[in-house]
């Protein structure tokens, strides 16, 4: 019985770090996603419409 119980609880407890990382990860996406934006807005670099689209797929991965 107590054998199950450990069983659950590690689960349990795999899912709310799992749960709480994907939740940070979406916020800090979104905020320094956002934060860039603004600045490639205020520049006229072309290559800005290049690197937004990479650092979108790449912020995640650095990130985790």
């Amino acid at each position: 019985m107590k054998l199950e119980i450990e069983w659950v609880a590690r689960i349990l407890r795999a899912s709310i770090i799992v749960t709480a990382t994907y939740s940070l990860l979406g916020l800090f996406n979104q905020v320094i996603i956002y934060c860039l934006k603004e600045y490639a807005q205020q520049t006229e670099i072309m290559w800005d419409n290049v690197l937004m689209p990479l650092l979108e797929g790449v912020i995640p991965v650095l990130i985790l």
